[in-house]
């Protein structure tokens, strides 16, 4: 019997290059099992994104999958029991998967750092948003740590490790603490830093949402393509006073703000 597939590897790539497939699958990082740049076993694939789907996801939405305009193939590693899809690196994001092969993080697109943040719901004290930005608050930190000084145009995270951003079985078998540090630390609040409005490029594609109503128990409705979403939750005193013409730039499950 087919086992089910509920384990994320969280590797660099699930990071920093799966937001490029975000908007043209219309998957969220909850859908994806573990996204790769290459398969160990075979160099066939390597400069393509990989991606291994949870199975859930995979049932209802895999002829829709490989329909995408995108997808180059998709193969099993039948000893393994994975589907892989392999997918084309989007015209637009070419540039940036360059740049992610080599570790040069922060010099990502404004755009697209704005892509990786909103697709992880990357909350602003993470890892990642310093990667991204150059903070200076993890500088200090990785210099007390390494106890040197790094210089300024030093990158914030190493580059991306082939053993763990190429498909291995061993990944999804033996559990990887460097792996495991990859997993996002995601928002928790309603109130961002105002380096993140320098990253959402022209004032259009800052209004992602504005928020309309509220439900009963404190959760925003905001529209975002003409479609209510639920998003942030605020205490009910509040919503007397709440600015509804607030943009909200994050919107996922619910949060307390």
């Amino acid at each position: 019997m087919r086992k089910t597939n509920n384990k994320t590897i969280y590797n660099k790539s699930f990071t920093y290059v799966l937001p490029m497939l975000g908007k043209c699958l219309n998957i969220t990082p909850s859908d994806v099992s573990a996204c790769y740049i290459g398969d160990s076993y075979t160099s066939d694939f390597n400069g393509h994104i990989l991606l291994i789907f949870h199975d859930e996801f995979l049932t209802q939405n895999k002829d829709a999958i490989l329909k995408n305009k995108l997808i180059k193939d998709t193969y099993i590693h039948i000893e393994h029991e994975k589907q892989i899809f392999v997918f084309d690196v989007p015209d637009n994001y070419k540039a940036d998967f360059q740049k992610y092969i080599v570790g040069k993080y922060s010099t990502f697109s404004n755009n697209y750092k704005k892509e990786i943040i909103t697709f992880h719901n990357v909350a602003k004290n993470s890892n990642v948003f310093h990667v991204l930005t150059k903070h200076q608050t993890l500088r200090n930190k990785l210099e007390k740590k390494l106890k040197v000084t790094l210089s300024d145009d030093q990158e914030l995270s190493s580059n991306p490790d082939l053993n763990f951003e190429h498909f291995s079985i061993t990944h999804f078998t033996k559990p990887s603490k460097k792996m495991s540090v990859n997993a996002v630390k995601r928002v928790t609040k309603s109130q961002y830093e105002p380096e993140l409005s320098k990253l959402a490029g022209s004032e259009h594609e800052r209004e992602l949402s504005k928020v309309v109503g509220v439900n009963s128990d404190g959760t925003l409705i905001h529209l975002k393509n003409n479609r209510e979403i639920v998003g942030l939750r605020i205490n009910k005193s509040q919503i007397k006073t709440y600015n509804f013409y607030k943009i909200i730039l994050f919107k996922t499950k619910p949060l307390i703000t």
